[in-house]
């Protein structure tokens, strides 16, 4: 459950995973820049913890915007 003001907080709340997809879309294009550098100088293309970390963030955004969105379980009450 969470409790927000009328209008403000809900809709900061309702923004929340815009706001995180562009923080982890900036995360992603410096990951790349990294990835490539260890594919030159180490020839390493496995993904490693940040790499994890940004799919695993991805997904817990999906989960959590679905839910945000979803009318049975997002109610109002007066």
């Amino acid at each position: 459950m969470v409790d927000t003001a009328p209008s403000g907080h809900t809709l900061r709340l309702l923004a929340m995973p815009e706001l995180i997809r562009r923080w982890l879309g900036m995360l992603e294009a410096l990951l790349a820049k990294r990835r490539y550098l260890r594919r030159v100088f180490s020839r390493d293309r496995r993904p490693d913890r940040l790499d994890l970390f940004v799919v695993k963030w991805k997904s817990s955004l999906q989960r959590i915007e679905t839910l945000l969105r979803d009318p049975v379980r997002s109610n109002s009450f007066p």
